[in-house]
Formats: structure tokens, C-alpha cells, sequence
């Protein structure tokens, strides 16, 4: 519904655009438990936290954060008109302050502005939900990944685990032995002092 209507400089006319509120829900993925389960190849279910819900490098929430469009029209006072020709015609540009108030986005009364805005903000939540689906697809491919490298890294910390082991159990066992030195050490020096003496 566009508005073929030029305006003059001091017009007041009504904007149409899309606001926003950002809303909270529970995590599609865990589903606020924080952790997911996946069942390896081999039946083993292996249990990882959630990165759906995990803000950077943050621990999961529960919860994700959705931003939400909304209708919205504001009564603006064109204070620049700009008219640029091109090869196709002529261009209209109106300005109020330093926005930039698009010819098709503003109207003489705010019912037809708020009408726009609707077709502005269906658009946005659109646009926002296939964002939305394109994260939780991509970050669902991401868990058997996670999940491997998270084995890997229990594996590899395991066998660092038993070698650790391993030397302080030889480690001990050398204890012992230089104990043993030093109790003979201290008998001959016992020994060394009794026949000086």
C-alpha cells in the first residue's frame, strides 16, 4: 500500500516501521535441563551441556533469548526533501532529523501506517524464525562432533591418568628405596660415631 502522495517540507506525516521486544522462552534443545543425551553408534548414551542455550562461552541457561517484531508508527515532521534524477526518473527521498523516511513507508494517517508496519513486522518475525531453525539445525550437526571430541579428550585424559599412575607408583617404590639408603646411612653413621666415641 503505497503512497504515491509528494510531500512539502514542514508536512507531518506517519512513519511506518517494526519495532521489537525481546522475549524469552525454554530451550528447544534441553529443553531447560541444561544438558542434551545422544546415543553413540555403538548404544552408548554419552551426556553433554547444552550449547544451544550457552551465550559465548557461558554455561547453559535453560532459556534462549527470541526477538520479536511489532508494529509501530510515529508521527515525523519531513524536514529535508531530496530529490535525485536518474535514468529510470525521478527519486524522493524525505528526511525528519537524521532518519530517513522512505516514500513507501509513510502515509497521512496512522491506520494506513500501522497497516504497513504489519506487513513490515510479519516479515521480520519470518525472517527471525529461519534464522532462528537455521541455529537450531546447525548446532544440533554439532553434537555428535562435541561428543566425539569430548570421548577423545576423556580417552586421551585417561591413558595421561594411568601413566601418572604408573610413576607414582614407581616413584613410591624409589621412595622406599632411598629410605632404605638412609636408614643403612644413618646405622653406619650410628655405628661411625659409637666406635669414635
Amino acid at each position: 500500500m503505497k503512497s504515491d502522495k509528494k510531500y512539502a517540507l514542514g508536512d507531518s506525516v506517519w512513519h511506518a516501521f517494526s519495532g521489537y521486544v525481546e522475549r524469552e522462552e525454554v530451550c528447544p534443545v534441553c529443553y531447560g535441563k541444561l544438558t542434551v543425551k545422544l546415543i553413540l553408534g555403538n548404544d552408548e548414551p554419552v551426556t553433554l551441556p547444552c550449547s544451544f542455550c550457552a551465550p559465548g562461552y557461558s554455561s547453559p541457561t535453560g532459556k534462549i533469548k527470541k526477538l520479536q517484531y511489532v508494529e509501530e508508527a510515529a508521527l515525523k515532521k519531513i524536514d529535508a526533501v531530496n530529490i535525485l534524477q536518474t535514468e529510470e526518473g525521478e527519486i524522493i527521498e524525505y528526511q525528519s532529523g537524521t532518519l530517513l523516511l522512505r516514500p513507501d513507508r509513510i502515509f497521512e494517517t496512522k491506520e494506513e501506517a500501522l497497516l504497513c508496519a504489519g506487513k513490515l513486522v510479519d516479515e521480520e518475525n519470518m525472517k527471525e524464525e529461519n534464522k532462528h531453525k537455521f541455529l537450531l539445525s546447525d548446532k544440533k550437526s554439532m553434537l555428535p562432533w562435541n561428543a566425539g571430541c569430548f570421548l577423545q579428550e576423556a580417552e586421551i585424559n585417561k591413558a595421561k591418568a594411568k601413566l601418572h599412575r604408573k610413576k607414582a607408583r614407581q616413584h613410591e617404590r624409589e621412595a622406599k628405596q632411598h629410605e632404605k639408603k638412609a636408614d643403612k646411612y644413618a646405622e653406619k653413621a650410628q655405628l661411625f660415631r659409637i666406635q669414635k666415641g
